[in-house]
């Protein structure tokens, strides 16, 4: 079953973890080719189908993330912020960076109070980009990673081990 518009490109779809829900990003094109992205929330038949921010001309919008309760999405911009996004109020927050670089693929902890990410160029496999962490609130921001290469796509969950 199609869920998507045909015509249009969607990456990165996440289910909310009650499996309800899913969240995608889809590409803006014009006659000159891919002007911006957007993230979109709907039902997993693609009934329901709702913008969570409002596009706009030159916005990127990268991989977002269903907190572990599924009431948050999280995500970025093209610039150093976080964004998330309350599914319950529908308040959308901006956690600001105290870094340069472009930062992206957010994931935040199991208790949603901490996000991890990367920061850095990256685009490149042999580009330099580190994970750092943050609090939900911008503070208490620490660097986890320190090398040379590309670190990407942290992510966080509980893991069990067979006995």
């Amino acid at each position: 079953m199609q869920i998507s518009p045909v015509g249009i490109a969607n990456w990165n779809p996440q289910v909310s973890p009650d499996g309800q829900k899913v969240c995608v990003k889809q590409f803006y094109i014009d006659q000159f080719g891919i002007v911006g992205s957007q993230l979109y929330l709907m039902n997993l038949d693609g009934s329901n189908r709702q913008a969570l921010i409002d596009g706009e001309q030159g916005v990127w919008v990268d991989r977002s993330r269903f907190s572990s309760d599924g009431s948050k999405i999280f995500f970025t911009i093209n610039r150093p912020e976080i964004h998330w996004i309350d599914l319950n109020s529908g308040v959308r927050n901006i956690v600001r960076l105290a870094v340069t670089e472009e930062c992206l693929n957010p994931c935040p902890d199991t208790s949603g109070n901490r996000i991890y990410l990367r920061c850095g160029d990256g685009a490149d496999p042999n580009e330099d980009s580190e994970i750092i962490v943050v609090d939900i609130d911008g503070n208490d921001f620490g660097q986890l990673t320190n090398n040379r290469f590309r670190d990407d796509i942290p992510i966080v969950g509980v893991v069990k081990f067979l006995e």
